[in-house]
C-alpha cells in the first residue's frame, strides 16, 4: 500500500508541473512573464519535482522490496518497473536542467510538460499493451490524445510571447 501511495503521489506531482507547465505557456501566449513571477513559478517547479523525485524513488524502492519478498528476485523488467524507472530518471534530469540552466526559466517550464507524456505512458501504458487489467478500454485512445496535447503545448511554447494574441484591428 506504501508503494503505490508515495508512486501514486509521485507521479500526480509530476504531472501537475507539467501542468504549471501548460498553463504558463497558455499564459505566455497572450503576454510575457515578469521576472519575479517567472522566477516564482519555477522555484515552485523545482520544489515539486524534487518532492516528486523522492516519492517516486521511495515507490520504486518499496515496489522492489515488495516484488524480492513475492516472486524472489529484485527486479523483473515488467513495464510498469521500468515506467518507474522512466519517471525517476525524466525527473532527475528535470532538476539537472533546473539547476543548470537557471537563466532559462522558460525553457524549463517548457520542457516541464514532457514530464506529462513521460508519466502518461509510465501508468497507462502497461494497460494498453495488455499487461495489466486497469483503466478503461478506451485507455490506448486516451493516452495518444494526452501525448498529443502535450505535445502541441510544447510546441506552443517556443512560440514568441504574446505572438497568438487575438489582436483587434482598428
Amino acid at each position: 500500500m506504501a508503494h503505490t501511495f508515495t508512486v501514486t503521489l509521485g507521479y500526480t506531482l509530476t504531472l501537475l508541473i507539467g501542468g504549471l507547465g501548460i498553463c504558463f505557456v497558455s499564459q505566455r501566449c497572450v503576454e510575457d512573464f515578469s521576472t519575479s513571477r517567472l522566477h516564482s513559478i519555477a522555484r515552485v517547479s523545482l520544489v515539486l519535482g524534487s518532492v516528486a523525485l523522492f516519492l517516486t524513488t521511495v515507490g520504486v524502492l518499496l515496489g522492489v522490496v515488495w516484488t524480492e519478498i513475492e516472486w524472489g528476485r529484485y527486479w523483473s523488467w515488467d513495464s510498469k518497473e521500468i515506467g518507474g524507472l522512466s519517471v525517476v530518471v525524466w525527473l532527475v534530469c528535470y532538476l539537472v536542467a533546473h539547476r543548470l540552466f537557471k537563466s532559462s526559466e522558460r525553457g524549463v517550464l517548457t520542457v516541464s510538460m514532457l514530464g506529462n507524456i513521460v508519466v502518461s505512458l509510465a501508468w497507462f501504458g502497461p494497460q494498453v499493451n495488455g499487461l495489466h487489467q486497469y483503466g478503461t478500454p478506451n485507455t490506448s485512445l486516451l493516452l495518444k490524445i494526452a501525448i498529443l496535447v502535450n505535445i502541441a503545448f510544447f510546441a506552443i511554447g517556443f512560440v514568441p510571447a504574446g505572438r497568438l494574441r487575438l489582436r483587434k484591428d482598428g
